[in-house]
């Protein structure tokens, strides 16, 4: 059986191959980033571990993961190894699993040789692939899942509607922005056999709103935290998938996405539709504020595949032209590759060792830390720590405002009591003789407590550590009326 399946697939290998060492090479390269996000998942992780609950701080619970089932990673290595080497493992693996699936459906299908050689270029030259499967957060893990969603309902010959239920609850509790996307890849097999779809569809509709029942029975709420805190921005939402959009496809790429659906099955028509509503899913969410294209890094995997079979498509006509295209496909993402890498490893670099010194003094500072950065600083403190954005704090994530523009009131933050205020500035800051802080270079939330009468008269600063030239943390201990 095993010997059938190799002369089968065998043509698969070589791109197969290519497209696998490809997305790991981005992988390796960007290994030493990890995004701060990743670290909340870690101590959470360490909080469920140690009895303490499922929360930022210990025993008080707190929906700021946005996909729950990330966590499990972390849980099986908690005190045997380091949790964010697991995570970034584990998201590796991912893309890798999901390049080998994307180049062997391509080779399967029509004019599949050269399908399989373009995809596997595509996937593999995709930047945001590999840096953000390492980055510690879920976001190999969706890619996989939703690559793996797609090929499971797709295909006509074989249809896995068991493995099409496990991928859309897995979905629904990584990536909560990907369920219209999810649906309408479910549409594909009611066209040619409700009867025998709707038994499954409802058992995957009800895997992936088992996330929201957990949700309203743990905090009350449908939604995660991060959506209360971040506000949907539909400008912002515009700019963000516009700029994804070009990083990812150089519009070229698009154009052969476009053309491999179009000359392609009906079904492929339905991937195509996929991706264009999770990008307006993408944009109506608000976007992200984080570097490069991460939340449209799920749907890599479908756009490599009909970007592929569109170069092959165009073969037909011009191997030149093909190659021509192929070429402008992957252009401006390969610029990202080589722009983007040194300076992710650079933000590495900057966190081993000024933001690592930091974290471990704030250990020794003070119990409780009001800080907008609260993943790393969280993580090595281990301190109780005030959310100034509210991705982990339920009562500042429902205030006014963005996530680095919350109205917090001052009772708030005197009842919280922090011995340690940490805010960004992209400048030393200006003191007086005093210490105390006169101005500062950050954020509007951060402004606002730096200007809470309370926090003036309480507070002095400590010191300020740089990152790198234009982002740094000014550090603000208590002090007693008569140190004053």
């Amino acid at each position: 059986m095993s010997e059938a399946f190799f002369r089968r697939r065998g043509g698969a290998v070589a791109p197969g191959m290519v497209g696998v060492l490809g997305v790991l090479a981005v992988c390796a390269l960007a290994w030493p980033y990890t995004v701060d996000d990743a670290f909340i998942v870690a101590r959470y992780a360490q909080n469920v571990v140690l009895g303490a609950g499922y929360g930022m701080n210990p025993d008080v619970p707190s929906d700021g993961i946005t996909g729950p089932l990330w966590i499990v990673p972390s849980l099986l290595a908690v005190g045997m190894h380091e949790p964010l080497t697991v995570a970034k493992l584990v998201g590796a693996a991912c893309a890798g699993l999901t390049a080998w699936l994307v180049v062997g459906w391509a080779h399967g299908r029509a004019l599949g040789h050269r399908a399989a050689w373009a995809s596997a270029a595509v996937l593999a030259c995709l930047p945001d692939v590999g840096t953000w499967s390492v980055s510690g957060l879920e976001t190999g893990a969706a890619l996989l899942a939703l690559t793996a969603l797609a090929l499971a309902l797709l295909d006509r010959s074989r249809p896995r509607l068991g493995l099409a239920v496990v991928a859309t609850t897995a979905l629904a509790w990584l990536r909560p922005e990907l369920a219209p996307c999810g649906l309408v890849l479910w549409l594909a097999p009611f066209t040619r056999s409700a009867r025998t779809t709707w038994p499954w569809a409802l058992a995957g509709l009800i895997g992936a709103l088992s996330v929201v029942v957990w949700r309203l029975a743990m905090f009350g709420d449908a939604l995660p935290l991060s959506a209360r805190a971040k506000p949907a921005d539909l400008a912002h939402g515009a700019q963000y998938v516009l700029f994804a959009f070009l990083l990812m496809t150089s519009v070229a790429g698009a154009l052969l996405a476009v053309l491999g659906a179009w000359q392609g099955r009906r079904d492929d028509r339905f991937m195509l539709a996929a991706i264009a509503v999770h990008i307006a899913a993408v944009a109506l969410a608000g976007g992200d504020w984080m570097p490069g294209a991460r939340l449209m890094v799920p749907i890599a995997g479908l756009y490599a595949l009909l970007a592929g079979r569109g170069v092959a498509r165009l073969s037909l006509r011009s191997g030149w032209l093909a190659a021509a295209g192929l070429a402008l496909a992957v252009v401006v993402p390969l610029l990202d590759l080589v722009v983007r890498v040194p300076e992710l490893r650079a933000t590495a670099a900057t966190r081993d060792v000024p933001a690592a010194h930091l974290g471990r003094g704030l250990r020794d500072l003070g119990k409780v830390v009001a800080v907008l950065d609260v993943g790393y600083l969280g993580y090595v403190s281990r301190a109780e720590i005030v959310d100034l954005g509210g991705l982990t704090d339920p009562y500042i994530a429902r205030l006014p405002g963005g996530h680095i523009d919350k109205r917090i009131d001052e009772q708030y933050l005197r009842q919280r009591d922090p011995d340690v205020i940490v805010l960004h500035s992209s400048s030393p800051p200006e003191l007086n003789d005093q210490k105390d802080l006169l101005a500062f270079s950050g954020y509007p939330v951060e402004h606002r407590v730096a200007a809470m009468p309370w926090v003036r008269d309480s507070f002095r600063v400590l010191g300020y550590v740089e990152l790198h030239e234009s982002y740094g943390y000014v550090v603000l201990e208590r002090v007693t009326s008569e140190a004053r």
